[in-house]
């Protein structure tokens, strides 16, 4: 066969595949070849269409339910549809709009810009909507000061570069040449450093603070319980894709597992993906068996990192059927971690 032969019949099978695909996304229902030559204008007769679809059957993009139905995808079949699509399109106009004015009176704090995040994700898809906070080992410490409060307390206060403000009251008062001295003391060993090096850092300030002004019981301890940051996923939209047929008889606790992506929590497969995401710069999309969930091959996920500085810090998503609309859903991600990212930029 000619080499223009070949890449000709390459091109017709894609282009099957790809309508057989978009049918059953659209649909719901398996795509036969009086379909795909009626309604999608494949240009070949019905005879050719359904060679084409059994050899694509034989190769395992598609399936077929029935003896006398047409062909479903498969997981492969679905990945095919995916690398074929030319890009994520442009957001719609009426998209675009209820985009910026979700992000045009921001949230003074970084849970609050994360769950309007995850709101914004799941309203726009209809499926469900997930944001990760920023990492621990991702987070830089911005500034951290002790200040004393009247009432006989002490507020200490920290700040990250990602926009987390963190503050802990202890009962009990220190002297403002006691604070000075441990604010200089923090401020040299933190700033600049992750949440994840602070813990460790303050966890020896006791014995490099003994003799000093500052010198009093515990301190070590509470300063480091005060790092004791979550790294919690924000979820919305969970009863949108519980309502779906694929998702009704699942378990979908299991798939989710608890809200912290931590080590020491039983982290969902979701938690899994995130992590093993985190750097995404680029959308991407999990389908089916590639959550590596058993019992969980319905459900695809469309991901992408965001960034602060240039940094990737956290992963937003959105988790629904196999059959989505991969294009609007890529679409609406990839534009979502943009306006994430300014968002952080004001914070």
């Amino acid at each position: 066969m000619r080499k223009a032969d070949v890449v000709k019949t390459k091109n017709r099978k894609n282009k099957i595949l790809h309508a057989a695909v978009h049918h059953y996304i659209k649909t719901g229902a398996p795509a036969s070849s009086k379909v795909l030559v009626g309604d999608y204008g494949v240009d070949c007769s019905s005879a050719t269409v359904r060679n084409i679809l059994a050899e694509l059957e034989e190769d395992g993009y598609l399936a077929q339910p029935h003896t006398s139905a047409g062909r479903v995808p498969t997981d492969k079949g679905y990945r095919a549809y995916v690398d074929m699509l030319e890009g994520a399109r442009r957001v719609a106009l009426d998209e675009a709009s209820r985009l910026r004015k979700a992000y045009d009176n921001r949230a003074a704090e970084l849970e609050e810009v994360i769950v309007n995040t995850s709101r914004v994700l799941t309203s726009l898809s209809h499926y469900s909507g997930f944001v990760s906070l920023p990492a621990k080992d991702r987070t830089r410490i911005k500034d951290v000061e002790l200040i004393t409060v009247p009432g006989g307390k002490t507020l200490f206060v920290f700040v990250t570069d990602t926009g987390l403000v963190r503050h802990r009251l202890f009962g009990f008062e220190i002297s403002r040449a006691a604070a000075g001295y441990i604010n200089a003391y923090l401020r040299e060993r933190l700033v600049g450093g992750t949440l994840d090096d602070a813990q460790s850092a303050v966890s020896n300030i006791q014995g490099d603070l003994a003799g000093s002004p500052a010198d009093f019981r515990d301190i070590g301890r509470l300063l480091s319980s005060a790092f004791d940051y979550q790294e919690n996923l924000h979820i919305e939209g969970v009863a949108n894709i519980m309502a779906l047929p694929e998702f009704r008889d699942l378990n979908i606790a299991d798939f989710l597992g608890e809200s912290s992506l931590e080590a020491g929590h039983r982290p969902g497969p979701l938690a899994r993906v995130i992590r093993d995401n985190m750097t995404a710069l680029d959308v991407k999309v999990i389908i089916g068996a590639e959550t590596r969930c058993k019992g969980f091959e319905c459900a695809s996920a469309v991901i992408r990192s965001y960034s602060r500085d240039e940094r990737p810090v956290g992963v937003l998503g959105i988790l629904g059927p196999k059959r989505m609309e991969y294009s609007k859903m890529m679409s609406i991600v990839d534009n979502v971690s943009k306006m994430l990212e300014k968002a952080l930029k004001d914070i």
